[in-house]
């Protein structure tokens, strides 16, 4: 018996020595954890405060900045109705009904509700005698080659009038762009012209007199990858001639395009065959120095069109001559 009592103590005690080890293990184990677990929220705060946080700002502020400040042009090609815009993107009137223009025609019908938009551009010029206001007429592929284009010629049409109103000649310019143009069965589009504020440029008041547009483009005849001569392109060449001869340091870029039918590689060398045949065309025939003239494709890149039908397609293979400084 005594020596069981002495075997039963022994025995508690190496149990609570037992426990107490144990329990000091799980304390380190416990504590363990712990400094990795803080050691790995301290990494991962410190990885998400290393990340650019102006990324948000780049898919925001800076893409509206873009567009309103550096594609105005763009912007108003695409506005809805009569607007009139400043530089800096901010609208200074807008009139919900748009110019109405009419295909192959220099036409252009304003609205009655939009006569008062004249007092407005007078009075913004006159305030302001470093601007000048810009016409931005829009003009489409599909309709008849004519030299000036029909956007500069409905420009025109409406510089005109505001001579008539009171605008000095100087103060005006006009700029033709091309669009897709949805016309109507009977031949008309509304949203056909818009206005926008720049900064006075008097040597561009003295182009814009001789009718200098800043592009023009064309649809000659081709056969395989070779361009055929017709009165289009004889055309283009005598407008081109006379634009050239009016400022000796005017130069120009001759830009072929195509549709998206086959291969792009293919079609960029296409466009730019093309664009090289033009030039050669407009040296030799035209008399016109090879030094003004440069010829770069663009492919189908710059599509006008929808490539989704062959009348898109067909739209999109032209050839445009760009002037430049």
């Amino acid at each position: 018996m005594k020596h069981f009592l002495i075997s039963f103590l022994v025995f508690i005690v190496w149990a609570f020595f037992g426990l107490w080890i144990y329990s000091v293990l799980q304390s380190e184990n416990s504590l363990a954890k712990t400094s990795i677990t803080a050691s790995e929220n301290a990494l991962n705060e410190k990885k998400y405060d290393s990340l650019p946080l102006y990324e948000s700002k780049v898919d925001t502020d800076t893409i509206t900045t873009k567009i309103s400040t550096t594609d105005n042009s763009l912007a108003a090609t695409t506005a809805k109705g009569f607007t009139a815009t400043l530089k800096n993107g901010e609208t200074l009137f807008s009139f919900k009904e748009g110019i109405q223009i009419k295909k192959d025609s220099k036409l252009i019908t304003i609205p009655p509700s939009n006569a008062n938009y004249l007092p407005f551009v007078k009075q913004y010029l006159e305030m302001n005698a470093d601007k000048q206001v810009e016409i931005i007429s829009l003009y489409s592929p599909s309709e008849s080659f004519e030299t000036p284009n029909h956007g500069y010629q409905r420009g025109n049409m409406l510089k005109n009038l505001m001579i008539k109103g009171g605008i000095p000649s100087e103060r005006i310019s006009v700029k033709s762009s091309i669009k897709d143009i949805s016309f109507s069965p009977e031949g008309v589009a509304d949203n056909g012209i818009q206005l926008q504020f720049k900064d006075y440029d008097p040597s561009a008041a003295v182009l814009d007199k001789e009718a200098i547009p800043e592009n023009i483009t064309v649809y000659p005849r081709y056969s395989g990858n070779q361009v055929l001569v017709n009165q289009r392109l004889k055309d283009l060449t005598t407008n081109v001639q006379q634009l050239m001869n009016l400022d000796p340091d005017l130069k120009l870029t001759v830009i072929g395009h195509t549709g998206n039918g086959g291969n792009a590689n293919d079609n960029y060398d296409i466009a730019l065959a093309h664009a090289r045949q033009v030039r050669w065309y407009l040296v030799e025939k035209g008399g016109i120095d090879r030094n003004r003239i440069q010829a770069i494709s663009e492919g189908e890149a710059k599509g006008i069109y929808s490539n989704n039908t062959e009348r898109g397609r067909r739209l999109n293979q032209r050839i445009e001559i760009k002037f430049r400084k």
